[in-house]
């Protein structure tokens, strides 16, 4: 149940340490933990973490940790202490399903002073257990500093797409997975995302118009949304675009491919394969540096 009972402190070059499906209750990492600086992994997938408090994480603030991966999903955290992440490096930190319903609002503000590269929150597909999400869920994110953050299976957001993207505005890469969104969220006009994923999602059109206020977008991929059809929208003045992934969708349209991109010339990569229809009526003129298109 504790950490303290592991005789493991003598392991200096350990690098993965996977603790999961045991019953662990507490997250305070033992002294000896500031002496393994190999570690890249380290998990408590599925344990019986309730609360995490100031200090229990004491051993991570010492040394680089910006190669580890924290795993602390399907637990069933209802607190934590503001500070216990203050001052923490990491590559990754994944929460899915970590967390009580309406206790996900307050315990992501115990986050706060964080600093990771990959933040996954969200649940998973046959443990959804998270109703009712609670409007401005995320505002807790905000004094996170992250690169990239995956929020994955989580019903109700769809309720709140006006105040989504309040806290991770500044974030340069955002992937949405499974949520049931059925537009894109409104995403703030100082926004410097420059990478968007949405994958089965339940949108219906293209939303290349409210796409276009991202001026800073890099790669977009929209894919396996089974209600998409429609391309109707046109990409506008997205000079930074290099990447669109339309596949796996039920696109259908005609006059392909050129009307719907309107002064994105830096365009290479173009991926409609495995949809409904599409019809090559019109050409190519607007994109003709494109490097990379794929019909199949």
């Amino acid at each position: 149940t504790s950490l303290s009972e592991l005789p493991i402190g003598h392991l200096h070059t350990l690098q993965e340490l996977n603790l999961g499906h045991n019953s662990i209750t507490s997250l305070k990492l033992p002294k000896y933990f500031t002496n393994m600086t190999s570690l890249r992994h380290l998990s408590f997938f599925s344990n019986k973490i309730t609360s995490i408090s100031r200090g229990d994480l004491d051993a991570l603030r010492e040394g680089n940790r910006l190669n580890l991966t924290l795993v602390l999903s399907l637990n069933n955290i209802k607190s934590i202490e503001p500070g216990a992440f203050a001052g923490i490096h990491l590559a990754e930190l994944a929460l899915r399903s970590a967390f009580e319903n309406f206790m996900m609002h307050t315990c992501l503000q115990g986050l706060a002073g964080l600093q990771v590269s990959r933040l996954i929150l969200g649940e998973f597909r046959d443990t959804r257990t998270l109703q009712d999400i609670e409007r401005g869920f995320l505002d807790g994110l905000c004094q996170v500093q992250m690169d990239e953050f995956v929020l994955i299976c989580l019903d109700g957001v769809e309720d709140d797409t006006d105040n989504l993207f309040n806290c991770i505005g500044n974030i340069s890469t955002v992937l949405l997975v499974d949520l049931g969104l059925e537009e894109i969220p409104q995403v703030p006009a100082w926004s410097k995302l420059k990478q968007l994923e949405c994958k089965k999602c339940s949108f219906e059109d293209v939303p290349a118009q409210k796409l276009s206020l991202l001026k800073e977008l890099r790669v977009l991929r929209i894919t396996q949304n089974n209600g998409l059809k429609n391309f109707e929208q046109k990409f506008n003045d997205l000079i930074n675009l290099e990447v669109i992934d339309l596949s796996e969708n039920r696109l259908t349209f005609s006059t392909c491919c050129s009307p719907q991109f309107q002064n994105c010339p830096n365009l290479k990569h173009l991926n409609l394969s495995f949809n409904s229809e599409i019809r090559l009526t019109g050409d190519f003129t607007n994109v003709k540096n494109l490097l990379y298109l794929d019909l199949q």
